[in-house]
């Protein structure tokens, strides 16, 4: 991971909401991932700059036409090795 950022608020209907991001990078090439609400939690929650991560089950969409993975605590699973 090269990146981390946390954004939450408050939807027009008044509901809560939280959201994660990190941005991957492979050598070649930098991707968004992004986790909303529970997803944003456990292990992906753990990740830091400098991070090898490993992603398996992760949808592939895109924002403003940029490629983006994002986290679902279904399918997704997440291997974080720690570089420190």
């Amino acid at each position: 991971a090269i990146s981390r950022s946390k954004n939450s608020g408050t939807r027009l209907d008044g509901r809560p909401w939280n959201m994660q991001s990190c941005h991957l990078w492979d050598g070649e090439a930098i991707i968004e991932v992004v986790a909303f609400g529970p997803a944003a939690g456990g292990v992906f929650s753990s990740i830091k700059a400098g991070d090898l991560v490993k992603l398996r089950g992760a949808e592939l969409g895109w924002r403003n036409g940029l490629p983006q993975l994002r986290i679902s605590p279904q399918s997704t699973r997440i291997e974080v090795i720690d570089k420190e």
